[in-house]
């Protein structure tokens, strides 16, 4: 009887940390996306309509002119189009990392 209780009890604990662990990344979409000022070219190649050339113009862009404040900005990049970069955001966030602007 004991042990069935502490087996019950262990899977309540554990139903409670996955409802939150599910909550918190409702709460928050961005967490699932990829962060494009830290992904490596290999990283962002993984991505839906991103190509091996598309991700190296990209850490090449950001490596130049400082990170990304805003997705927008990705239409900057040699072969991404607006209808492209629509179809990326579903995917990619940016998080601008502190001190990293353009320094050209």
């Amino acid at each position: 009887m004991r042990k069935n209780l502490l087996i019950l009890f262990s899977l309540m604990f554990m139903t409670f940390i996955a409802a939150a662990a599910f909550a918190a990344d409702a709460a928050n979409p961005e967490a699932n996306k990829l962060n494009v000022n830290t992904a490596s070219a290999e990283e962002l190649a993984k991505v839906p309509g991103i190509t091996p050339e598309i991700a190296k113009a990209i850490v090449a862009y950001r490596e130049e002119m400082g990170d990304i404040q805003n997705l927008d900005e990705l239409t900057e990049v040699k072969g991404i189009s607006k209808e492209l970069l629509g179809k990326l955001k579903e995917f990619i966030s940016t998080d601008a990392i502190a001190g990293s602007e353009c320094t050209c």
